[in-house]
């Protein structure tokens, strides 16, 4: 498969969630080789799967502090 970020040339429809994609707007082309197709998806597309941000909790700004003093007992 070859993904490649391209401009409509005329509108054409997303093939996840179905809404049509304008002439002049860039999306993603997808080639599928092995099965002689393509497909066309908006960049942000309103129904695609939700990008899922992993964070890291930073160091404390005080040394010998603990991250989380709520979960500490107190005494």
């Amino acid at each position: 498969m070859k993904i490649v970020k391209v401009k409509a040339a005329y509108s054409v429809e997303c093939d996840i969630c179905g809404h049509q994609i304008p002439a002049g707007t860039v999306c993603r082309m997808i080639t599928d080789h092995r099965r002689s197709r393509v497909y066309f998806e908006h960049f942000r597309c309103p129904n695609g799967a939700p990008v899922v941000l992993i964070s890291i909790p930073s160091l404390p700004l005080v040394s010998g502090a603990l991250p989380f003093p709520s979960l500490v007992p107190s005494n």
